[in-house]
């Protein structure tokens, strides 16, 4: 059977453990001098206040504003804290609505949103944003950079061009849209360019030397530290075959839009696994 090049669908990937995920989705938790801080009511607030008619309404607004100048996040209602709750109503005379759900509406929600990123000079996270987090994301995977630290540099990038940070999985998923079209762009190249006859000397890596009982990828992942004349021959022989090996993919590889730490990547992939394991990749 020859080598499979069809694009392959990712594995589930999970880039925050769930414990993460949950913190960075949701409010970050205060304490009672955080609030006094950050819990603030000055003129431009006030103004915004004045302009909204149902108390509970002027609640989530605040709650919106206040959070979001922390962690430049946007967060439905019921995501708060019931402290943080308690005390912006007591901070606007709203103690009667303490704990109380609220029942604001999207289009209402997303005017809120919009009006706040205004105020405090940031953009609504768009699809302009998703574009940039793409760019940023594909140009990280063709250096091979590890999918957490993307995420990370995905934030950066986000506070620099000073635009709100969406949801875990908003950013995950352009994440792995954009491993998932490298890779299919690399297994493009490779399905026009392998021709039958490599396909065919790359299949037989795998096939079983019942002579030595083991496969024929395993006997040249392998290199004897012995200076012993037959050893000596034995790694000799296997250099000359990878050399040619690799004079036969050169002008391949030169057209894929890898670099040398991709190249080491698929290699450490290679020696780290068995057969059996490789051969469920194809």
């Amino acid at each position: 059977m020859l080598i499979n090049l069809y694009p392959w669908k990712m594995p589930r990937l999970n880039i925050l453990s769930f414990a993460e995920q949950e913190g960075f989705d949701n409010p970050r938790e205060l304490s009672g001098e955080e609030r006094k801080i950050h819990f603030r009511i000055n003129s431009s607030v006030s103004s915004f206040l004045k302009s909204i008619r149902k108390p509970e309404n002027k609640l989530v607004f605040a709650l919106t504003l206040y959070h979001f100048k922390i962690s430049k996040k946007f967060f439905a209602f019921a995501a708060f804290n019931i402290k943080d709750i308690k005390y912006v109503s007591h901070l606007l005379q709203l103690d009667n609505l303490k704990g109380k759900k609220s029942n604001l509406g999207s289009k209402v929600f997303h005017k809120y949103k919009e009006q706040i990123a205004e105020y405090l000079g940031y953009q609504t996270f768009d699809q302009k944003a998703k574009v940039l987090l793409y760019s940023k994301t594909y140009k990280l995977a063709m250096q091979y950079v590890k999918p957490k630290v993307i995420f990370n540099d995905c934030i950066e990038l986000l506070l620099e061009q000073k635009i709100e940070i969406p949801k875990y999985n908003t950013i995950r998923a352009i994440i792995i849209e954009a491993l998932q079209e490298y890779k299919n762009s690399l297994l493009n190249i490779l399905e026009k360019k392998l021709t039958v006859e490599i396909k065919e000397w790359l299949d037989e890596l795998l096939l079983f030397d019942i002579d030595k009982s083991v496969y024929k990828l395993t006997l040249l992942k392998g290199f004897y530290q012995s200076v012993k004349p037959k050893e000596i021959r034995f790694n000799t022989s296997d250099f000359i075959t990878l050399q040619e090996k690799h004079d036969k993919l050169q002008s391949i590889i030169k057209e894929l839009p890898i670099n040398a730490r991709g190249i080491e990547y698929f290699a450490t992939t290679v020696i780290k696994s068995d057969v059996f394991r490789i051969k469920r990749r194809m």
